[in-house]
């Protein structure tokens, strides 16, 4: 039972930090709120090493339990932190631009030349 929830939780940080860019992209025109998501990019990171603490402390898995749960874990925990580092550098990237193109949009209405 211990391998589906440290699935979740592997599964869960890449997604999260996807969602929370998409969102933050959407919603925030401000550069502070891409500082205040990298800084949620380093939390995940952190909780992924927590995962892989308490993962190391489990039991080993008994034989009994799916060869298809197993590649799924294994799967899930190798691709996981990949997947939160490229998914956060890149809305970091694409907000970061974003963010500087609204900024130079609104300050050349308020001061044309």
């Amino acid at each position: 039972m211990e391998i589906i929830w440290l699935i979740v939780g592997f599964s869960a940080l890449p997604v999260g930090v996807l969602v929370v860019g998409f969102l933050v992209l959407r919603r925030e025109p401000d550069m502070r709120a891409w500082v205040r998501y990298m800084c949620m990019v380093g939390l995940a990171v952190i909780a992924w090493v927590i995962l892989m603490t308490v993962q190391g402390r489990l039991d080993a898995p008994s034989s009994a339990e799916s060869t298809n749960l197993e590649i799924f874990y294994s799967l899930s925990f190798v691709l996981s932190l990949p997947a939160i580092v490229i998914i956060g550098g890149f809305w970091a990237l694409i907000g970061r631009a974003a963010t500087l193109k609204r900024q130079t949009l609104a300050h050349l209405q308020t001061n044309p030349r």
